[in-house]
């Protein structure tokens, strides 16, 4: 394995349980559309990227400035920008939207935004071999908390889509890596779109205190193997990263005009 194992040892499974999740999930990719045969290793080595993702202080953000950016963005994002990458980890996210249920709760057409996206979606490779739909790349699933860094090999992808796609930029290496909208809390609205089916801010704020744990234990390792994480929404609630504002990366000469 080419990564970085943490110290802290904390496995949400047993050994045997894990490795039956990732046998099945291995299956499921062997027969899958891979990541690998569109991506060579280290793609994005040394170069920066953006990582759009769910929090209240995107509503309204221009994405044009991100135009000449490398950019993966997180769920429901593609209804709004095309992004580089777009990453996701749910697999009943991916069957409601193909199936055109999340355009009677979006009323965005949702399905045929899907459809259109110009970038390139990846998905967590699921561990159920229900049908993907065959515009979806798969990465292979690490069941260890580990820090892969290496897109071919893999992501551990933890438990929320935002930090799945920062272990994907860690495994594309990329470095700098921006996160925005990376809030890990919310006020009135769960998301800066119109969030998910059942969800409110209340029940958001307490997965986002698991959420956050998270990113905690990760990040001391990530400083160590090299990588520059910066969170740029200043009053957000991670507090692991180096903060900047969005200015202060995006200058206004970047901004593309349309």
């Amino acid at each position: 394995m080419m990564g970085y194992t943490l110290h802290k040892q904390v496995q949400p499974l047993n050994e045997r349980s894990a490795m039956m999740i990732s046998d099945k999930s291995d299956k499921v990719y062997d027969k899958g559309n891979k990541i690998s045969t569109i991506f060579p290793r280290y793609a994005w080595e040394k170069q920066r990227c953006f990582i759009i993702g769910g929090g209240e202080s995107l509503k309204g953000f221009d994405f044009s400035r991100l135009d000449d950016e490398l950019t993966i963005g997180v769920n429901r994002s593609y209804e709004f920008y095309d992004s580089t990458l777009l990453y996701m980890m749910d697999l009943l996210y991916q069957e409601r939207i193909t199936r055109g249920e999340m355009d009677k709760y979006t009323r965005l057409e949702s399905k045929k935004k899907f459809e259109d996206f110009k970038g390139t979606k990846i998905m967590l490779c699921p561990v159920s071999p229900y049908p993907i739909d065959p515009s979806i790349h798969l990465i292979r699933r690490i069941e260890k908390r580990y820090v892969s860094l290496d897109i071919w090999e893999g992501i551990f992808g933890g438990s929320n889509s935002g930090f799945g796609a920062l272990m994907l930029a860690i495994a594309m290496g990329a470095s700098p890596i921006y996160l925005l909208g990376f809030d890990l809390k919310c006020d009135q609205n769960t998301h800066w779109h119109n969030g998910y089916p059942g969800q409110n801010a209340f029940d958001q704020n307490r997965k986002n205190e698991s959420f956050r744990e998270l990113f905690d234990e990760f990040a001391p390792a990530l400083g160590k193997i090299g990588f520059k994480i910066i969170n740029l929404n200043p009053d957000s609630a991670l507090e692991c990263f180096e903060k900047m504002t969005v200015n202060e990366v995006l200058k206004s000469e970047n901004i593309i005009h349309k």
